[in-house]
């Protein structure tokens, strides 16, 4: 088989043209730590040119979890003390049909607490590329609740939100029920 140069040549560009293509496709991935600082987590934003899911328009629960330093349980429930730093990790706990895909997610906390790895926005935000590679979280035991919410998706889709995650301060007092026995001085003053 043979042919001239100029046929060869043509053939070459178009085969270049074409590895190139696809190259490109294969290119086009949008990954969670790309989330620009200034938009939103929640469901008035467009995301990957799609308008951001409710949790309520999800078609899977995901949700966050966390799991203190030390500990090997994950929890979604977390107290924290007052005046002291408190390292967890965050990541998502996602349905079995979620288990095998590419889950990526971005976590937001509320005041109260930073990310320190990955960071985005300041320590504000952090992300990861997989729904069980965790981030670690400091709360600053300065606030009495802090909240995390997380925008998730799996390959080039509409960002879903989960639920609202609320860690409680530990209360320095003991919350105690007041002495039903003893009068109160208001009702003596009702009684007159």
């Amino acid at each position: 088989f043979f042919c001239d140069k100029a046929t060869m040549m043509w053939t070459f560009r178009y085969l270049a043209l074409a590895v190139g293509v696809i190259f490109q496709l294969n290119s086009v991935v949008g990954y969670a730590s790309w989330m620009q600082c200034y938009v939103d987590l929640d469901d008035s934003e467009v995301m990957m040119n799609q308008k951001v899911l409710s949790v309520e328009d999800a078609p899977h629960k995901v949700t966050v979890e966390v799991k203190p330093q030390g500990s090997h349980e994950w929890v979604t429930n977390f107290t924290y003390p007052k005046d002291s730093l408190t390292s967890v990790e965050v990541r998502l706990s996602v349905p079995p049909e979620l288990q095998n895909d590419d889950v990526q997610f971005v976590v937001e906390t509320s005041e109260g607490a930073k990310f320190v790895e990955p960071i985005m926005c300041e320590g504000r935000r952090s992300f990861a590329r997989n729904h069980d590679d965790a981030v670690t979280l400091v709360l600053e035991g300065s606030t009495d609740t802090v909240s995390l919410k997380a925008g998730w998706a799996s390959g080039y889709e509409a960002v879903k939100l989960t639920p609202l995650l609320f860690m409680q301060m530990e209360s320095s007092e003991p919350v105690t029920e007041p002495d039903m026995a003893k009068p109160n001085d208001n009702d003596a003053d009702e009684e007159l």
